[in-house]
């Protein structure tokens, strides 16, 4: 009893051991480590407060609008019909103009064609409605395809330059533009047309 008395004691009085001591290899591992943290850390900053400006400046933004304005006017050297033959949009004052900017490798363009080629029957016939087509950003090749493909049956024409899609402030297709006979852009509609919808833009130029 006494003896396990004295071991107790003596444990008891024992110094604590000392802590580990770290070697230089860890020690510039933890100093990497902290560092890389830290660049992190401001990168993460950096990207929200961009983000933040980015969603600011889009907010601010002014919408590009060309409704109640005079249509840009254009020509564009056709890809249907005969060789060389144009579309003067200035040609066609007095008659209510739909102009659909499109693209072959356009997933919605393909599902608002059977539409457009509806459109085109009830109201070119009927009231004297011109359609034309604007192909965007792709070749005259893989254009004609499209349209014999998806059996549109009105004319479509160049934009080599891009120079109609910017002056209507297209930035993607589908887009649909209405102009009513007086030149006048009435709307601009966004993404695929439904009968609905193009029967409604229709319908405003008519008037």
């Amino acid at each position: 009893m006494v003896a396990d008395q004295e071991r107790q004691e003596r444990a008891q009085t024992r110094e604590p051991l000392a802590p580990a001591r770290l070697g230089p290899a860890q020690r510039r591992g933890l100093v990497m480590l902290a560092i890389s943290a830290v660049v992190l850390l401001g990168l993460i900053v950096l990207l929200v407060a961009r983000l933040v400006a980015a969603s600011q400046a889009v907010a601010t933004a002014p919408v590009f609008s060309l409704d109640g304005k005079p249509a840009p006017d254009f020509t564009t050297t056709l890809y249907s019909g005969e060789a060389g033959q144009t579309f003067h949009l200035a040609a066609e004052r007095g008659k209510p103009v739909v102009i659909n900017f499109f693209a072959s490798w356009c997933g919605p363009c393909a599902e608002e064609a059977p539409i457009l080629q509806a459109g085109w029957r009830t109201y070119a016939q009927r009231d004297g409605v011109v359609f034309i087509g604007i192909v965007y950003q792709d070749s005259r090749q893989n254009a004609l395809g499209f349209a014999q493909q998806e059996g549109v049956p009105y004319a479509i024409g160049a934009d080599p330059n891009g120079e109609t899609a910017i002056a209507y402030g297209v930035t993607g297709v589908p887009e649909t533009v209405f102009i009513n006979r007086e030149g006048i852009v009435v709307s601009k509609y966004g993404g695929p047309l439904d009968s609905g919808s193009l029967a409604r833009s229709i319908q405003a130029i008519l008037k």
